[in-house]
């Protein structure tokens, strides 16, 4: 079983930016493109380099019926490992193609939903992971 504990490490600094408001994970939106925090390039990065990704997802996702951004919220809490995968390597990807993507999906509670899902998929939940950063 793959281990992707260093994904889940992120959960809090998610919901820390969901819930509380006090820190940003975007420094500013420029015309080129939005700035995000070192914490959240981090994120994006450890996806691909964990193998949490999906070379096929929007193959996948279509399988699936999931063929909106509002259809993947509201399937992200109860995904199988295959359509999270895909779920997130859209969302990660998006980004490339639509400067703020990733804005919109932390507005909408998306990566705390997919993180959690991850925990509860992979028994992660209630465990204490190891920092992001170690």
């Amino acid at each position: 079983m793959e281990d992707y504990r260093r994904l889940y490490a992120f959960l809090p600094y998610f919901e820390e930016i969901r819930y509380s408001r006090e820190q940003s994970f975007f420094t500013e939106q420029e015309m080129t493109g939005t700035v995000y925090s070192a914490e959240m390039e981090n994120f994006a990065e450890s996806v691909y380099s964990s193998g949490f990704t999906d070379a096929e997802y929007a193959h996948t996702m279509h399988k699936y019926g999931v063929e909106s951004e509002e259809d993947m919220k509201n399937r992200l809490a109860f995904a199988d490992q295959a359509l999270l995968k895909a779920i997130v390597t859209h969302m990660i990807r998006a980004e490339r193609f639509i400067s703020g993507a990733w804005i919109t999906y932390e507005e909408k509670g998306m990566f705390v939903t997919a993180l959690r899902r991850l925990g509860d998929l992979y028994g992660y939940s209630g465990s204490d992971g190891e920092s992001p950063g170690e």
